[in-house]
């Protein structure tokens, strides 16, 4: 989950960060800077228990420090960090000097160098760009950036029964577009994280191969008796965008409700290394020569295409599996040890995503370890339907 969970309330005249706007959007506010310079009268009330509001914008939605020197500059004197929700349109910024709060002009701009000071949300990017007209970096004392955003209608849920079974489960769709009207609030909404990618579109009706439903619970099997859902391999334009993929079920207690089980698909730009032949290496260096995550080509007919290596064999090599007999494929493309069924060399499609083309089934919110090492969300997170469902 992002980091920046703690909600504060404060509020600033008739500007309200809880003011609707209608029935999907609000005025949302980021706050930026260090809670020890806080107003002491934020300090009372939080000590007290008590909220204030808006969202302390402490890290960025990787883990990026948003502290001090942590605040990214992005020309000289000019810095910047990423809005915790996509927003929707500019409203205002209000800064704290260490005695009094005053208004600043927030501009909704390409071209921040024109306007020395204003600071500037950016739609493609989804970042508040600003100068220290708007933030003290030095001191850290906190500014408010107030912008109107889409509400989040999701709520994390455990694993519940699947109305219709297996045939109630949908297609795969996922998201990395930043445009509100191809997914893009509802995808941060369910990894917290704002997809800013303007190539590549949605994608829809991605087949389930697999989802199958326990008989005896209606739930979707998370254990070994039951197949985690499974498509085919996607094909993401290659960015560091924030990406999820999602499909949904229908489900009902005392409330109807949708449930979306979802995967955060993460990006590696430095994992389209250098491809190495097997083939043209000695059966004396072999694989053993190259590290874990290696990607490679094999050459040899049988088994031709990329791969990622997954296991080192200390007194073997892929030539000298392939010379015993010893390897194979399994149903995915990857080659395994014949006799462990332990995945030697994975098949790799070569764009960078660690994606395994599978959706853990947890409760809640949840993190795995995806192929190329990197920490993705995963969880399911559910909309309340009006009324209830026949069935």
């Amino acid at each position: 989950e992002h980091n920046n969970d703690k909600i504060i309330m404060f509020n600033f005249s008739d500007r309200q960060s809880n003011f609707r706007y209608g029935s999907n959007t609000f005025l949302h506010t980021d706050i930026i800077g260090n809670p020890a310079n806080y107003p002491q009268v934020w300090k009372d009330v939080l000590a007290g228990g008590g909220s204030i509001a808006g969202t302390p914008l402490l890290v960025g939605e990787n883990g990026e420090d948003y502290l001090g020197a942590g605040v990214t500059e992005y020309t000289p004197n000019r810095y910047y960090v990423k809005a915790s929700k996509k927003f929707i349109d500019d409203y205002d910024a209000i800064s704290y000097n260490g005695s009094m709060f005053t208004r600043k002009n927030v501009i909704t701009s390409e071209n921040v160098d024109t306007d020395s000071t204003a600071a500037v949300l950016l739609s493609t990017s989804n970042i508040i760009k600003f100068t220290e007209v708007q933030y003290d970096v030095t001191n850290q004392y906190p500014t408010m950036f107030i912008y109107k955003a889409y509400n989040n209608n999701l709520t994390p849920i455990a694993t519940s029964r699947v109305i219709g079974g297996s045939a109630g489960v949908s297609d795969v769709s996922l998201n990395q577009y930043r445009l509100a009207v191809y997914g893009c609030t509802f995808s941060s909404n369910l990894i917290n994280k704002v997809p800013t990618n303007s190539t590549g579109m949605t994608q829809f009706n991605i087949c389930l191969n697999a989802s199958t439903v326990s008989v005896t619970t209606g739930k979707l099997g998370a254990d070994s008796s039951y197949k985690l859902p499974k498509h085919d391999t996607i094909n993401l334009y290659g960015s560091t965008s924030p990406a999820v993929k999602t499909f949904s079920y229908l489900t009902q207690n005392t409330r109807a409700k949708q449930v979306y089980v979802f995967k955060e698909m993460k990006y590696d730009s430095g994992i389209d290394n250098v491809y190495y032949d097997f083939i043209r290496i000695p059966e004396s260096t072999g694989m053993d020569a190259y590290p874990v995550g290696t990607n490679i080509i094999i050459t040899d007919e049988a088994f031709y295409g990329p791969y990622k290596i997954m296991s080192i064999y200390s007194a073997a090599s892929y030539a000298t599996f392939r010379v015993a007999g010893n390897i194979s494929l399994n149903t995915n493309g990857d080659i395994i040890d014949a006799l462990t069924n332990a995945i030697i060399l994975k098949r790799y499609d070569g764009n960078g995503f660690g994606d395994d083309n599978t959706f853990n089934i947890v409760d809640n919110v949840s993190t795995v370890v995806d192929d190329n090492g990197s920490t993705v969300l995963v969880g399911q997170k559910a909309r309340l339907i009006d009324g209830r469902i026949k069935e």
